[in-house]
C-alpha cells in the first residue's frame, strides 16, 4: 500500500470556503451544539465569517426564519453579510 504525501500548507495556500444549508445551523445551534454550550464553536465560526470563509445561500435565512428557535433566528439576522443571493449561486452552478 502506497501512501501520499503532501507538502505543508503556505499562507498563498487558498483557504477553504464554507457553505452551509438550513439543517447545518439547526443541527449545530438547535440540536447537538447550542451556542451559549460550547462557546468555542460560536467564536470559530465567528472568525471564519470575519474572514468571509462562512456563507450560505439567502433562501437559508428564509427558511430559518420559518424552522429556526428565537435564538438561532436572531443570530442569522445579526449576521446578515453571510448570505449569497441565491440567484447569483444558480447562475455559478
Amino acid at each position: 500500500m502506497a501512501f501520499r504525501t503532501f507538502g505543508a500548507m503556505t499562507d498563498t495556500a487558498p483557504q477553504p470556503l464554507y457553505s452551509v444549508d438550513s439543517s447545518a445551523f439547526m443541527d449545530w445551534q438547535a440540536r447537538y451544539y447550542p451556542a451559549d454550550v460550547f462557546t468555542s464553536i460560536l467564536d470559530r465560526v465567528e472568525a471564519l465569517i470575519a474572514a468571509n470563509r462562512f456563507l450560505a445561500p439567502a433562501l437559508v435565512k428564509e427558511e430559518l426564519g420559518v424552522v429556526g428557535t428565537g435564538d438561532l433566528i436572531a443570530w442569522a439576522d445579526a449576521h446578515a453579510a453571510i448570505y449569497v443571493p441565491t440567484h447569483e449561486l444558480l447562475v455559478e452552478a
